[in-house]
């Protein structure tokens, strides 16, 4: 069997969730709703960026955190009945579980249950501590989100350190924000006996933390120069090159005990996948090593003259990042390769006996990413914000943001129709905690990294600063305002990877001042 070899990137989206306890969340939102526990297993959205690193809020699992390797945990007698505590902080198991429960919510918000239990096998109607984590390894899907839920409080509680010696004060915006999420408040769905005043106190520590840090965040700023030197101490992490790739699989010998006999039928030989291979190695160029592809497909795997386009597609790509230790990057990127070369890579499965040629032609050397990204600014209204939970109508839902996307289009057209203006509303109105923050601004951003929609919509041809349209996606509708284009890919990344070092290293030393306790028995007494 012929297999298509697919290099494309792992495609993006955006991180959306709704508006209920949306403030909070958003500062919960640091406490990792897209990586706890399901990141293991696989994300639910793609979050490459072409760097080694990426930015992440505070509190975020992308945060290196040497520390957290298992040992032994000695904690106060004083502090024995606290969930967790560092020099200035203590946090009472009622307000671990609001931090818990908000978690278990904000996934709920953001994926939607039915995405939860049949991709993931959690069921957000029973309690987690029955519901096996789907590794099979003998931990509960309450065991995982506790687990990363304390870790990521733990690098809350250094931030929040931090910020106290640092003199840092929440604005007033900041603390009536506090207070109208209080009130807010549903206190039924955390349970444990939770107040009022538990939820004030977990909130007024994650506040404080994610204020200090979007703080410090914004004080990092590089010169051109600063960039451009160290793009040039890691070069191959910006650059890209152009890779077509292919995979043969073949039957290790002719026993098909392993595979029924409609299996064994379309598999070649070893003999024939070799051929193949060294076919593909004695291509001059990409125009003969595609078309040898191609014909093969039509001659072995049955496809038609409508079906190799696609295949084409899927063979190809323009943007093949390095990645340390591949074998494939270090060849495409170590200067070993040159235009139209070939590599050949062999592995076997002696278990399921198959055999494996993979086969790359290098279309396009290195060279640093120039391509072209958007700034652009965006007020969700989030169909999960809008859905009945009891009946759920996903077209009402729909309509309802619709109408909102509309009604507040209106509202920003009646009025001062400026940027600012329009950030106003997103800060207000969004219903993505990814953007609120940002007054609904998104800064370079690369092709591909957003659903197909937005996508298309930003990256139109005639898009010019200051469009505004509505547009419809899976999350819901959007309101768009075109900002700018944005920095070259090559120059936004680094930008990146240089505020993510800048960062880590300053996170570690702040975690070697302000030591933090987590007290896994009383965590994993709360209600789950």
């Amino acid at each position: 069997m012929i297999q298509i070899q697919n290099n494309t990137s792992m495609e993006e989206t955006t991180k959306m969730t709704s508006k209920k306890g949306r403030k909070f969340r958003r500062l919960l939102a640091g406490m990792t709703a897209c990586v706890i526990a399901l990141g293991c297993m696989g994300c639910l959205t793609g979050c490459s960026n072409g760097s080694e690193s990426s930015t992440t809020e505070a509190g975020d699992s992308g945060v290196s955190d040497a520390s957290e390797e298992e040992t032994s945990v000695v904690i106060d007698p004083a502090k024995a009945g606290l969930a967790a505590y560092s020099p200035n902080y203590d946090i009472t198991d009622k307000m671990f579980a609001c931090y818990y429960q908000d978690m278990i919510s904000m996934f709920r918000d953001m994926y939607g249950d039915d995405t939860l239990l049949n991709y993931y096998q959690m069921d957000t109607s029973k309690p987690l501590k029955d519901q096996p984590y789907p590794t099979d390894d003998g931990t509960t899907w309450f065991d995982n989100i506790v687990n990363e839920t304390g870790n990521t409080l733990k690098r809350q509680l250094v931030i929040a350190e931090a910020a106290k010696a640092a003199g840092h004060e929440l604005s007033d915006d900041e603390k009536a924000e506090i207070d109208t999420e209080v009130e807010a408040a549903e206190l039924d769905v955390y349970g444990n006996d939770v107040s009022a005043d538990d939820v004030r106190s977990a909130l007024e520590i994650q506040s404080y933390s994610a204020s200090y840090y979007n703080a410090y965040m914004d004080s990092l700023n590089f010169s051109d120069s600063e960039i451009q030197k160290y793009v040039d101490e890691n070069k191959k992490n910006f650059e890209t090159c152009g890779l077509i790739g292919f995979a043969i699989t073949y039957k290790l010998n002719n026993d098909t005990t392993d595979a029924t006999e409609e299996e064994d039928d379309t598999l070649l030989t070893q003999e024939e996948a070799k051929e193949l291979a060294d076919k593909l190695q004695g291509a001059k160029d990409t125009e003969e090593f595609t078309e040898t592809i191609l014909s093969y497909l039509v001659k072995y795997e049955g496809y038609k003259e409508a079906d190799l386009p696609s295949a084409e597609a899927s063979i190809k790509n323009d943007s093949f990042p390095y990645t340390e230790g591949n074998r494939m990057a270090e060849w495409a990127f170590g200067g070993e390769a040159e235009l139209n070369d070939v590599l050949l890579l062999e592995d076997s499965d002696e278990t399921n006996n198959r055999g494996y040629y993979y086969v790359y032609m290098l279309s396009r050397e290195p060279s640093i990413d120039n391509t072209k990204t958007v700034n652009v600014r965006h007020i969700l209204f989030n169909i999960n914000a809008h859905m009945d939970e009891d009946d759920p109508d996903e077209d009402a839902a729909f309509n309802e943001c619709k109408k909102l996307a509309e009604e507040t289009l209106k509202e920003w057209e009646d009025g001062d129709a400026t940027e600012d203006s329009f950030a106003a509303l997103a800060t207000e109105k969004t219903e993505d905690p990814g953007s609120i923050a940002t007054g609904g601004l998104y800064e370079n951003v690369a092709a591909g990294q957003m659903v197909q929609p937005f996508n298309d919509w930003i990256f139109d041809d005639s898009r010019k600063a200051g469009d505004t349209d509505i547009i419809k996606t899976n999350y819901g509708y959007h309101i768009m305002y075109y900002v700018s284009d944005g920095d070259p890919l090559w120059k936004s990344n680094a930008k990146d990877a240089l505020i993510s070092d800048t960062y880590n290293d300053w996170y570690t030393e702040q975690e070697k001042l302000y030591p933090v306790v987590l007290n896994e028995e009383v965590m994993n007494s709360i209600d789950g």
